[in-house]
């Protein structure tokens, strides 16, 4: 047997190799409720080429803490929220993330855009007032960049990409609802409408389409059902 001594340094740089190699290629899956429960707003979306309306979807549960927080009683909406969350390490710390999250029975509603007039449902305060909450069911899916590593705390989506080192890639949301309208062009205020919110985006950055912003697909669609 020949004496090994001369290899034992090129051993020892692939064992490394192999080691970081296996440390950054390192996936790991979370609940769904890692991102639920670091939701602190309720967020909305708006049609960026043609605004009339906002559509807000509360992608955590924001409403039903709300409705705790200044006792309003203990609502049972029957919201429920499934999906999953994949990260992966990156050289510099940082995690990919990608997370897709499925949400049913979740507070909705719609609003004018130039002040927030309710169009379909009442936010938050109207409710623990006594108006009926509008739910509804949503798909999101998002894939961004966090400044944590594996593990690490997950942000506010809305708060998303302020931090440095944060950097949201794709995002997108398609969800709808039904209740009454609170205020709609034609018809008297509890006539049954549909909500209807689709975005996809974002554009590369500088890639936007002449005109427009960055997202290539927006919908915020609020009608009077049978019409």
């Amino acid at each position: 047997m020949k004496p090994l001594g001369k290899w034992l340094p090129w051993v020892a740089a692939l064992g490394v190799m192999l080691c970081c190699t296996a440390a950054l290629a390192q996936v790991n899956h979370r609940p769904i409720e890692d991102f639920t429960n670091a939701q602190v707003n309720i967020g909305g979306w708006i049609n960026g080429n043609n605004v009339l309306y906002i559509g807000y979807i509360d992608v955590g549960g924001v409403a039903n803490k709300y409705m705790v927080d200044n006792n309003c009683g203990q609502p049972d909406w029957g919201t429920t929220f499934s999906g999953d969350i994949t990260e992966k390490a990156l050289a510099d710390g940082r995690t990919q993330v990608h997370i897709v999250l499925h949400g049913k029975n979740a507070f909705m509603r719609a609003a004018l855009y130039v002040d927030n007039t309710p169009v379909l449902g009442y936010g938050r305060a109207a409710v623990c007032a006594g108006f009926t909450p509008v739910l509804g069911e949503f798909l999101l899916t998002l894939d961004f960049i966090n400044n944590q590593g594996l593990g690490g705390p997950l942000p506010d989506l809305w708060q998303l990409g302020k931090e440095p080192g944060q950097v949201l890639q794709a995002s997108l949301v398609n969800g709808t609802a039904q209740g009454p309208l609170s205020f709609f062009p034609g018809v008297p205020a509890g006539t049954p409408g549909f909500m209807h919110v689709v975005q996809r985006g974002p554009y590369v950055r500088g890639k936007g389409v002449p005109g427009h912003d960055y997202y290539p697909a927006e919908l915020v669609d609020v009608k009077a059902l049978g019409k």
